[in-house]
This record gives C-alpha cells, structure tokens and sequence, in this order.
C-alpha cells in the first residue's frame, strides 16, 4: 500500500504496480520451489510445479516490460497485458482446482494402504441375516 501511496493513484491505474508484479514473481516462484521439494516422494505435483513455475517467469517478464515500456507499451499489452493474464488466471484456477483434487485422493490412498486393516466383529457379524441363515442349515 505505501507504494501505491507514493505513486499517486488518483491519477495513475497501476500506482505499485512494480511492486505488485515483483511479489507476484516471488510467490510463485517460492510456490514451485516449494513442489520441487515436496516432490522427492514421487507425488503427481509435476503439473501445478510447472504451472507456478511458468507464472513465476511470466510475472518476472511482466515486471521487466513494465518499467521499460510503460502500461500502454505494445508488447505489454499485447504479451503480458489483461486479455493473457485472464486466460493465465483461468488457466491456474483449473490447474489448482484439479490438483487439489488429485493432491487429496492421494492423501486418502496413502493413508487407507498405511492404515492397519479393520478386524470385524464376531457381534455383528454373527447377527448378519446370511450368517444366521448358514447356521440354521
């Protein structure tokens, strides 16, 4: 907020916005680095650590273009400007949402094959009506 403050808003649509592109880069940046790491059990994070990697460069591109060409430059609409970030944005909700996904059956498969299996009860299973039938036979 202090600079966007120091860039004069009222007037200017990107006020911090330098700042805003360099945090965006290193959060994702730290985000792949991140998956690298938790990767080294064989995990299925080889799509989101790509897709936060490929964020990670084209925010650290947005943030070089930015300064040089300004917010109305050709390149940085046409390459870095809102129609790509929305389609990249849409893209990441797709990705993240799908991840979470795999990420959670994954959790759950894990923790079912590690689980000690279940003992059923002679209780229950003696009051089963297929059980009851056998024995009258």
């Amino acid at each position: 907020m202090a600079a966007s403050a120091l860039d004069n808003p009222a007037v200017n649509t990107w006020s911090g916005g330098p700042v805003f592109l360099a945090f965006m880069a290193l959060a994702f940046g730290l985000t792949s680095h991140e998956l690298t790491r938790s990767d080294r059990d064989g995990s299925r994070l080889r799509v989101p650590m790509a897709a936060a990697g490929g964020l990670a460069l084209f925010y650290a591109c947005r943030l070089c273009f930015f300064p040089t060409e300004g917010q109305k430059g050709t390149v940085f609409v046409t390459v870095f400007g809102p129609a790509t970030t929305t389609i990249l944005t849409m893209l990441v909700l797709v990705v993240v949402s799908h991840s979470m996904t795999a990420l959670s059956t994954e959790q759950q498969t894990r923790a079912l094959q590690q689980a000690p299996p279940r003992m059923t009860s002679p209780v229950f299973s003696a009051a089963t009506p297929s059980s009851n039938s056998r024995a009258a036979n």
